[in-house]
C-alpha cells in the first residue's frame, strides 16, 4: 500500500509541475507608451522576448498611431515613401499596429516578441495648414531592443 501511494503521488508531481513551470515562463514584459506631438516617450528600451504588453497613453492633441516595426534598420534611419511615412512593406516586419489613437485615450496591444530590434514608431501623416506632417519625421519613433 505504501509503494501505491508513493507511486501515485511521483504521478501526481509529475503532472502537475508542468503547471509550476509554464507559470513561472509566462511571465510578461510591459512597455508603457506615452504619444506628445511630436514624440514618443517609452519607460523602457529592452525587454525580454516572449510575452510583451504595450499601453499606450496618447496626451497629445492630435490623433496617432502606433506600429510595431521588426527591422535591422536604425530607428531614425527607415526609408521614406514619397508622400511620406516609411515604406512598412519594405522596411521590415510589421508585427502589430494601433491605429487612431486619439487624444486622451489609452489602448493595449499584446504581443509575442522574438529577439531582435525593433521600432515604436506613429506613421501618421497629413497636411496641416497646407504642409505635409509626417509624423514618424517629426521625431514620433522610439527604438526598442528584445533579447
Amino acid at each position: 500500500m505504501h509503494n501505491k501511494k508513493a507511486f501515485l503521488l511521483s504521478i501526481g508531481t509529475l503532472l502537475l509541475s508542468p503547471l509550476v513551470f509554464s507559470s513561472q515562463a509566462i511571465a510578461q514584459e510591459t512597455v508603457n507608451v506615452l504619444l506628445q506631438e511630436w514624440r514618443i516617450v517609452t519607460d523602457v528600451k529592452e525587454v525580454k522576448s516572449g510575452p510583451v504588453k504595450i499601453n499606450v497613453q496618447n496626451r497629445g492633441r492630435e490623433t496617432h498611431e502606433i506600429v510595431v516595426l521588426k527591422t535591422d534598420l536604425p530607428h531614425d534611419q527607415l526609408p521614406l515613401l514619397p508622400q511620406g511615412g516609411i515604406d512598412e512593406a519594405h522596411t521590415g516586419t510589421v508585427i502589430d499596429e494601433i491605429e487612431d489613437v486619439r487624444e486622451g485615450s489609452r489602448q493595449s496591444l499584446s504581443l509575442f516578441l522574438k529577439p531582435g530590434r525593433y521600432v515604436i514608431l506613429c506613421n501618421m501623416t497629413e497636411m496641416e495648414n497646407d504642409k505635409l506632417e509626417v509624423h514618424y519625421s517629426m521625431g514620433m519613433r522610439q527604438p526598442l531592443i528584445v533579447n
